[in-house]
């Protein structure tokens, strides 16, 4: 499956309908899904937070962050955090689709992917205030035998409006990467992009029943 196949897959989530989902009341963020061709086949731009980070401190995650005073939301606020984190050219890529938004449990934000596409590797730099490491994770990697892996937990803190109440069960997912554990609102991101891509009779399923991918 090559750049072209994926688009054509991804043709249903486009930018209007992620941000029909998105409370105006609630504050706000975007990441960039960065779709590239690479040496194994198509592959994601991911980062390693820096370790003297406030918060998820070397963890995986995408480019990405809250909305500010004169961005165009959400592609804007996802092309500048990425200029600021891994100095993405903006004129290099070309949004493509946006993912389910995802309010995160721990702050309450609602969190919009937006999906980019470009046919080269992109040059990339890590701002080493917010970035440890630069990461290119290819499909064929998040596709292999025993890299993916689903808990199922227990929510008992106070942030997220969302839960019906204390003892909520959600799924956590996780993908094994190189020594590195990629889990939480990234790979919930991830396993809805895999999902559509490669089984979209699944999703089409999913989103017909009372569980939603990214709520």
């Amino acid at each position: 499956m090559d750049l072209d196949d994926i688009a054509q897959r991804l043709t249903q989530m486009s930018i209007d309908r992620a941000m029909s989902m998105v409370a105006q009341s609630r504050q706000r963020s975007a990441v960039a899904v960065v779709l590239s061709q690479g040496r194994r086949g198509p592959e994601l731009l991911l980062t390693r937070r820096a370790w003297h980070m406030r918060t998820h401190r070397g963890e995986i995650a995408f480019p990405g962050g809250g909305e500010e005073d004169g961005d165009v939301f959400p592609v804007g606020t996802a092309l500048r955090e990425a200029c600021e984190e891994v100095a993405l050219d903006p004129g290099s890529v070309e949004p493509i689709a946006a993912l389910d938004p995802m309010v995160t449990f721990t702050s309450d934000k609602a969190v919009v992917p937006i999906v980019f596409e470009t046919d080269q590797r992109p040059s990339v730099v890590a701002s080493p205030d917010e970035v440890d490491a630069i990461l290119q994770v290819s499909f064929a990697d998040l596709l292999e035998e025993g890299c993916y892996r689903q808990e199922l937990w227990t929510w008992s803190g106070s942030t997220l409006r969302d839960a019906p109440e204390a003892g909520y069960q959600h799924p956590v997912h996780f993908f094994e990467l190189y020594g590195d554990t990629l889990w939480g609102a990234t790979a919930s991101m991830i396993n809805q992009l895999l999902t559509v891509v490669f089984a979209p009779e699944a999703f089409e399923e999913l989103m017909r029943g009372p569980e939603h991918f990214g709520r």
